[in-house]
């Protein structure tokens, strides 16, 4: 099979294009055999073009996509790959056809071992750094070293993620700690410094409003005129930009979580009644006494629980949190 005919000005454009792209590129023929490699392949096989061309290609790459390919005579694409010698790559194989038949196969691939030993070293730096960063702002949640330690691990996690804080739920029911939980994680987000120092921590109880138009208008904000004794007024999301927003019984937004969605997923908000779209940068953590995935939208709730972190209730805690708690509330209860 022949592949470039070299004699020819067009084909020795292509293979000086091909010649020069930052990917390998295999080409073989229907029994694995190669008629074609570019100098990076060789490069990652230590090897000569020369060399490479008439051999199988599991001589230099054992585990192949494009040998996939001819037997399954179906295309692979962005699938990892681990060579035996520990390298990693990402390939994409095809099948070459002509005349409606599979005459061998092309992959097209590049080396990601730096990358992935760099993601590792930063996974592994960021874990170091949540453990320490985590260790004093959580120490006066008690639980933390103890039934909720993982909880607290989790809401770490979802603090210092590397693509930055994610929006979370936590569930639980009345007095579990869902409010403690989402301003320590608050603290420990500016403590690792994904948050600014002066970022906002905003908190609504979404239940505490009978009329959710006056909820939506606090939260969304709202343009005068837009209903009855509505004014010019920003909302919450606003006034949350670049910090947190913690929506305390989120279930009871009801018919606004389409609006909610919308901001998350456009980093805008619209004033209730308004038409201009301010754009915001907010992470939010929903809370609820109520099982938020069968109280919200599918996709709201699958936005939102990037992170859930459910809090065990009060008799499932052990003995020595118990009376931990107890004296707590007595010591609160005399300073109020």
């Amino acid at each position: 099979m022949k592949w470039l005919d070299l004699n020819n000005p067009t084909s020795l454009i292509l293979d000086q294009i091909i010649q020069k792209i930052n990917e390998g590129v295999n080409v073989v023929d229907k029994d694995g055999n190669i008629i074609y490699v570019n100098k990076n392949s060789a490069d990652y096989a230590e090897e000569t073009i020369e060399n490479m061309l008439g051999e199988h290609i599991a001589e230099f790459y054992p585990n192949a996509a494009v040998l996939k390919v001819l037997n399954s005579k179906k295309e692979y694409t962005n699938i990892h790959v681990q060579n035996p010698d520990g390298r990693h790559f990402i390939v994409s194989a095809y099948p070459l056809m002509i005349d409606g038949q599979v005459k061998g196969g092309l992959s097209i691939f590049r080396d990601i071992t730096e990358l992935k030993m760099m993601n590792s070293k930063i996974s592994n730096l960021q874990e170091k750094l949540i453990n320490t960063s985590s260790s004093n702002i959580f120490n006066d949640f008690i639980g933390s070293q103890g039934s909720l330690k993982e909880i607290v691990n989790k809401a770490c996690k979802a603090m210092g993620s590397p693509g930055g804080p994610r929006h979370s739920i936590i569930s639980g029911e009345t007095g579990t700690g869902k409010t403690l939980l989402a301003k320590l994680m608050y603290r420990f987000a500016k403590n690792i410094g994904v948050l600014k120092e002066d970022a906002p921590f905003i908190h609504i109880n979404c239940a505490q409003f009978t009329n959710p138009d006056i909820a939506a208008s606090e939260i969304f904000g709202s343009k005068k005129g837009s209903f009855t004794g509505a004014s010019n007024k920003n909302g919450l999301i606003e006034q949350a930009n670049k910090g947190i927003l913690f929506l305390d019984e989120a279930h009871a937004l009801k018919s606004y979580q389409n609006l909610l969605l919308k901001v998350i997923e456009e980093q805008t908000v619209r004033r209730i009644g308004g038409v201009k779209e301010i754009p915001v940068d907010v992470i939010i953590i929903a809370a609820s006494t109520k099982n938020l995935e069968k109280n919200l939208l599918p996709e709201l709730y699958q936005r939102l629980a990037q992170y859930e972190l459910v809090l065990p209730p009060f008799d499932q805690r052990s003995y020595s949190e118990k009376e931990k708690m107890f004296l707590h509330f007595k010591e609160e209860y005399k300073r109020s």
